[in-house]
């Protein structure tokens, strides 16, 4: 027979039950706490105090018309060449219509392609001397401190990894290019439109250092949708034809003054997260 419980036993029993109940808890919620605890923000980059800007380089490319600024790389069909200087004949058997057929596509294809260049030559429209005359004037109404490398060779130097010519006191580079530009063909589109993308790039100052950022612009007839350096262009900036775009150049040119405004806006915002503020001068 089990002794008679008494009232001050079982609150001896609950007092230990909840006692347990609670160090458990409390150990589970230490763990617990320990493995959700948040990481700690990155570090916010070191300023740049002095920020070198090259000249906004466009390399030649021959998938790119270009805005009319210059003389186009040229693009001719290449056919097999036999050893007296004749298309070899190999180069159809069997297959001469299929050979014919895809001649026929490229020499109208450089005849469109012709057609444009010499619709762009109205247009006239240098897109890296564009970027270049606002680039730096937009920065440093942001307050950017800032140094335009203007000597060729030495923006060359620099670009190679060459940095004795920079001058003292530089501690970022911005480097801006063109990787594509001109009209293009597009049916979604509804004609000729233009697109103008570009890569800047902020170096550190230090040859073989990693980047110290990048970031990427697009600008063409499509919707970008979240992409915040992504720019629409207005559908008035599409031309039915290569005979209206080259009658409308002004137009054109105007178009494209207002996409490079743009684009100039978005490349001042991000550079600006990573330059100190100039010091004001009362």
């Amino acid at each position: 027979m089990n002794p008679t419980n008494t009232s001050s036993d079982v609150q001896r029993r609950h007092l230990l039950r909840d006692a347990i109940i609670w160090a458990v808890a409390g150990s589970l919620l230490t763990i617990a706490g320990c493995a959700t605890r948040p990481a700690e923000p990155p570090k916010s980059p070191k300023p740049i105090s002095l920020l070198a800007v090259l000249p906004v380089s466009a390399p030649i490319s021959e998938s790119n018309t270009g805005f009319g600024s210059a003389r186009q790389p040229e693009v001719v069909p290449v056919l097999p060449i036999g050893p007296h200087g004749e298309v070899s004949a190999g180069a159809f058997g069997g297959a001469l219509l299929g050979s014919a057929i895809v001649y026929g596509f490229q020499a109208n294809k450089q005849k469109e392609r012709e057609a444009l260049y010499e619709a762009l030559s109205h247009v006239k429209f240098d897109a890296a001397a564009e970027i270049d005359s606002r680039l730096a004037p937009a920065l440093e109404r942001a307050q950017v401190r800032l140094v335009r490398i203007t000597d060729p060779e030495i923006a060359l130097n620099v670009r190679a990894g060459k940095l004795d010519g920079l001058p003292a006191g530089v501690d970022g580079i911005l480097d801006v290019i063109i990787e594509e530009s001109g009209y293009y063909s597009s049916m979604r589109a509804g004609g000729y439109s233009p697109i103008l993308q570009l890569k800047a790039t902020l170096h550190a100052p230090v040859a073989d250092d990693d980047d110290l950022d990048d970031f990427g612009y697009y600008a063409d007839w499509r919707d970008g949708g979240k992409d915040k350096r992504w720019v629409t262009t207005p559908k008035s900036m599409t031309f039915a034809s290569i005979d209206i775009l080259k009658a409308s150049s002004a137009d054109a040119r105007a178009g494209l003054e207002k996409v490079v405004d743009q684009l100039v806006a978005l490349m001042v915002l991000d550079v600006q997260h990573h330059a100190a503020v100039k010091q004001r001068v009362d």
